[in-house]
């Protein structure tokens, strides 16, 4: 039986679609993943020509009770998580402790409760760093349901970042609507996220989001295909006219490569290099 999604899960296949393995943000990057058991290690080091080389490595431990994760940015940015599952207490209940500390100074520190049931899936969540409540909470069944993601100021109680959400999924095709907006007082942007699965080698996405104060409309579709079973090859555009392509190569099975490149639609017009971008992307697993 299919499981109910969390909120942040309705849209992950279409954002996967359309984002996944276009690595041409990076000049060169190269994961690096170590697994056994209970111990996970991954480091990650991206070369970026606006913001230069970024690395990033953490270190995970898993058992039954709980999870524990510490993550480190060579630009002093660290990331602490303690995930903790009393399934022989109280089964499907998950406390999850979060901490982060930026160079800057803009530490925050939460705390989370998720809850999930055959008929919806809740988290509470307490920000410390902004005072603020958050809410997620997705009802209904996996075919068809309801979802609100919403932060609550404690000190005067007012409510922020409210987004409504609806979805339906059938034979592999996948919809959801979302209202993203600041306050109840006014409209903001309206989403809508359609996945289709083809057939088993061939997915179709898109992605439309019209700001209701503007009236600007921005759309994005993409697609992949799976040319054989280590090749995938996959293509998008959006209406601004960026064009996006990525081939991912899996060489062993402790070794992916992928390759994207993305061209502005008048520059290909007018034979020009202008806005043209590459990347190429090494992910080792052992």
């Amino acid at each position: 039986m299919a499981k109910l999604d969390n909120f942040t899960g309705l849209t992950k296949i279409q954002e996967d679609l359309l984002k996944k393995y276009y690595c041409f943000g990076s000049l060169g990057l190269l994961n690096l993943n170590v697994v056994n058991d209970a111990f996970t290690f991954h480091t990650r080091v991206a070369q970026r020509s606006e913001q230069g080389t970024r690395a990033s490595a953490w270190l995970q431990y898993k058992n039954d009770l709980f999870l524990l994760k510490a993550k480190k940015r060579n630009d002093k940015f660290s990331h602490y998580k303690l995930e903790l599952t009393p399934t022989k207490v109280i089964n499907n209940l998950k406390a999850i402790f979060e901490c982060k500390l930026a160079a800057e100074g803009k530490n925050d520190a939460s705390v989370a409760l998720e809850y999930t049931h055959d008929k919806f899936k809740e988290k509470f969540t307490y920000l410390t760093h902004q005072n603020a409540v958050r809410l997620q909470l997705t009802a209904g069944k996996p075919e068809v349901g309801f979802g609100l993601d919403a932060k609550v100021k404690i000190e005067n109680l007012q409510v922020e970042n409210i987004t409504p959400a609806f979805w339906w999924f059938k034979d592999g095709a996948r919809l959801v609507l979302k209202h993203v907006g600041n306050d109840f007082k006014s409209f903001g942007s309206f989403e809508a996220s359609f996945f289709q699965a083809i057939n088993g080698d061939t997915n179709f996405g898109s992605k439309v989001v019209t700001n209701w104060n503007s009236k600007a409309t921005t759309i994005e579709v993409g697609g992949d295909y799976k040319y054989d079973a280590n090749t995938l090859v996959k293509g998008k555009i959006n209406s601004v006219g960026n064009i996006g392509m990525a081939l991912t190569k899996t060489l062993s099975d402790k070794l992916r490569v992928s390759v994207a490149t993305e061209y502005k639609a008048q520059s290909l017009l007018a034979h020009s290099n202008d806005g043209y971008k590459f990347g190429l992307r090494f992910d080792f697993t052992h």
